[in-house]
This record gives C-alpha cells, sequence and structure tokens, in this order.
C-alpha cells in the first residue's frame, strides 16, 4: 500500500488469482521458466502449483555459500530474466529477489506473478528488486548487488529502464524498507 502512487496494487484476491494463473502460463509458453499450476479452488481463492525446489536469489546472495562471484552471477541472471519479462510485455509488479528461485541445476524461475500486469511501468520493477534487497544487506553489497543486476538487465533490456529506476520517487517510496544511505549506494550500483 505504502508505494500505491507509483504502482496500483491489486488488493482483490480473485484479480491476484486470476493474473498469476494466466501471467505463469502466459510467460512460461514463452520461455520464461515458471511453475506449472497443478490446482485452482475459485470458491476459495487457493492456487496450487509445482513446487520448485531452490533457493530464492535474495537467500543465496546472503548466505555464506557462493563466492562473491557466484552471488554476482545469480543476480547479473535475474537481471536478464526481468528483461526478458519485460519484452514479452510484462511488468511484474512485485519484482524482489525472494520472487525469483535458482533451481538445483542453476536455472532461474519467476514464482510471484499476482501482481503482474501488461501495462505499468518496467522502471519500478528494476527499482524495486534493488532498492528492497537493501534492507537486507549492507551498503557495500548493496551496490555490488545493484550494479550486478543492471548489468544483467542491460544485455536484454533497453538503457532507459535502467536509468528511470533512479529517480528519487522510488527511492523515497523505499524508505520505510531500506535505510537512506543503502539506497544510495544502491542508486550508485545502477550508475
Amino acid at each position: 500500500l505504502w508505494a500505491f502512487p507509483l504502482r496500483n496494487f491489486h488488493i482483490s484476491p480473485s484479480m491476484r488469482l486470476s493474473n498469476e494463473l494466466f501471467f505463469m502460463d502466459y510467460l512460461r509458453e514463452r520461455g520464461i521458466p515458471t511453475p506449472r499450476v497443478v490446482h485452482v479452488s475459485w470458491r476459495r481463492k487457493v492456487l496450487v502449483r509445482q513446487a520448485v525446489k531452490g533457493r530464492s536469489v535474495m537467500d543465496l546472495w546472503t548466505s555464506q555459500g557462493l563466492s562473491d562471484s557466484e552471488a554476482e552471477g545469480v543476480v547479473t541472471d535475474s537481471g536478464r530474466l526481468i528483461a526478458s519479462v519485460h519484452r514479452e510485455g510484462v511488468i511484474v509488479g512485485d519484482c524482489k529477489a525472494d520472487n525469483v528461485v535458482v533451481d538445483e541445476g542453476g536455472k532461474l524461475w519467476l514464482v510471484d506473478l499476482e501482481q503482474a500486469s501488461t501495462s505499468g511501468d518496467r522502471s519500478w520493477d528494476v527499482a524495486e528488486f534493488v532498492l528492497f534487497a537493501g534492507r537486507y544487506l549492507d551498503p557495500s553489497r548493496a551496490e555490488r548487488f545493484a550494479e550486478s543486476f543492471a548489468r544483467g538487465y542491460l544485455e536484454l533490456g533497453e538503457e532507459q529502464v535502467v536509468r528511470k529506476a533512479l529517480d528519487p520517487k522510488y527511492v523515497l517510496v523505499m524508505m520505510p524498507w531500506t535505510p537512506i544511505w543503502t539506497q544510495m549506494a544502491v542508486t550508485d550500483g545502477i550508475r
């Protein structure tokens, strides 16, 4: 709700369920890895989907299990994944490193699409991915995280999307979650 002025979030459970179903299939048909839907109960607003055995990008980045170069590679791959989603005309809407899972084979999966849409601000996705991650990171790691993501995004995505993600309005809306000094490091990383 805090980000409402920048992003029109869906609150209705029916709309969120509908989005999740549609965009998981839509993106999977276009080569973007998303879990398959196993069962839907519209009456109860319940969705059961394929389990993806792995760890979120945020979990991998903050754990001690990967070298710095491996962790940066996962985040660079995440940037490419989000740029691929944007090339298919989809805005993720709730675009966080917690919503990208790396399976045991190293494949990245986008697992949360209930806020997805075909219209909106692609720069919001970029800004949210890197600024929200800053709440878990010290400034130097947050800067490297943002730089790695932007590098991957720019391999497939548009430079103007990344430039617009530097807009102060995104920094302001993330204030409750990420300290300003970490946000400044993130914007340095994007630059």
